[in-house]
């Protein structure tokens, strides 16, 4: 089965620790699902999406519900989630979110939307790539990129570009904290270099 990759639509910025968390509960959680049938992981990820995104948007939302779990007993804890979430999602997001909501953990659900959604990719041979760039990048750049990502990463790069038009040099490549090593920084360093002499070349034609 191949797996769509379902990737939340804000990035949690958090400490380490706290990534390192959510990891291990999003893990856990691909573990329990991987030997479902049909797109179960695939649905999941978008629930873990979807809940995030609704919790990041309700006004105090996040704050709320991960104050109001701190404060109840286990029962109660568990019973607030049952009354937001039973029959909303499915039978594993919501004893997840029962989980966190009795460790006192709520505010890591955008984390592990996000982690469970790199582990998705990873397992179908995909990773995220940011690539922002002083102007937009042709086609044939585009490839020329993900032809090097490709190489150095050993997976099929997702590229997300931006333009930043006051960006000194030609792209800035972020894969997570990956460190390239000398002969990819030389393809990179290339790259970047025929784009700023194609750039010198279209501003004084």
């Amino acid at each position: 089965m191949t797996i769509a990759p379902h990737s939340p639509k804000t990035k949690t910025v958090m400490d380490p620790q706290a990534i390192t968390i959510a990891r291990v509960y999003a893990q856990a959680l691909v573990d329990l699902l991987a030997q479902s049938q049909g797109d179960q992981l695939q649905n999941t990820a978008a629930e873990l999406g979807d809940i995030a995104q609704l919790i990041r948007q309700t006004p105090g939302g996040r704050e709320l519900l991960a104050g109001a779990t701190m404060i109840m007993n286990r029962g109660r804890r568990e019973g607030l989630i049952k009354r937001i979430f039973a029959g909303r999602v499915s039978r594993p997001v919501e004893q997840l979110l029962g989980v966190l909501a009795c460790n006192g953990r709520v505010e890591l659900i955008q984390a592990i939307a996000q982690q469970f959604s790199d582990i998705l990719m990873r397992r179908a041979g995909l990773v995220d790539v940011s690539v922002t760039s002083a102007v937009e990048l042709s086609d044939a750049q585009r490839e020329q990129l993900r032809q090097v990502l490709a190489k150095a990463l050993q997976a099929t790069p997702v590229l997300h570009t931006n333009i930043q038009s006051d960006l000194i040099g030609g792209v800035v490549v972020r894969v997570g904290d990956t460190v390239y090593d000398a002969s990819v920084a030389g393809d990179l360093a290339r790259l970047t270099e025929a784009m700023r002499n194609n750039t010198i070349r279209r501003t004084t034609e």
